[in-house]
């Protein structure tokens, strides 16, 4: 059985940029769907401007620093 507070966690190594715009992470990043219909690691500002929105089929939101889910 998978432990809930696991399931809230990022389990990949640290993501350091923006698969989009290259722009460094600075306390959150989302693993999101976007509007193309590819999926990527994306900063606030290409999130706002390319992704789908939050919850199950779009996004994640994560803090960078505990990598523990915070939004989706």
């Amino acid at each position: 059985m998978t432990n809930p507070k696991e399931a809230k966690r990022w389990h990949g190594s640290t993501p350091t940029s923006c698969d989009i715009c290259q722009a460094k992470f600075l306390s959150t990043f989302y693993d999101s769907r976007t509007k193309q219909g590819m999926w990527g690691l994306l900063c606030y500002n290409c999130f706002k401007e390319y992704g789908t929105g939050l919850g199950i089929g779009y996004g994640q939101a994560y803090d960078l620093i505990t990598l523990q889910k915070i939004g989706g």
